[in-house]
């Protein structure tokens, strides 16, 4: 922080303009006169639902990209739903999973995410399949060990 003209100043922010934003955000500053750092809350409710989002930037480091982890309840709280790249393919082992109409919604408008018209990532309808050289396996999981009778998740 710098001092001119008798006024206290973040950068080149009046300090008191920068506590009346941290108050507005519901921002934590930590740290001291000399070091500080904003940390704030980063989760955002998905209108018309419980869940909530927390957008995290890519790291072209670790060859990630920006991605966005959903919630099913407010501020993070309760389980992963999803999480889902920019590009529409999931993130953390997400793929296959379906995206809610409105969480799809939320991150096209407001984050400008491509997510795929059949809500599915990385996913594709057999419909949406051309004729080809194509091989596809559906594979039902009912043997006498099996909990459900459902397709069993292949990657070909």
């Amino acid at each position: 922080m710098s001092e001119r003209d008798g006024t206290a100043r973040f950068g080149n922010v009046p300090l008191q303009r920068v506590l009346s934003l941290v108050k507005e955000q519901n921002v934590h500053i930590l740290g001291n006169e000399n070091v500080v750092s904003l940390e704030h809350h980063t989760y955002r409710r998905v209108p018309g639902t419980t869940r909530s989002a927390r957008f995290d930037a890519g790291d072209p480091g670790k060859n990630t990209k920006n991605h966005v982890h959903i919630f099913a309840m407010p501020d993070g709280k309760g389980k992963e739903l999803l999480a889902v790249n920019c590009d529409g393919t999931g993130h953390d082992g997400h793929r296959g999973a379906v995206v809610p109409r409105k969480v799809a919604k939320f991150l096209e408008s407001d984050y400008g995410f491509r997510i795929p018209p059949n809500l599915t990532l990385e996913g594709i309808a057999l419909d949406e399949v051309e004729a080809g050289g194509y091989l596809v396996l559906i594979v039902i999981d009912d043997g006498p060990d099996s909990r459900s009778a459902r397709p069993a998740y292949m990657d070909w």
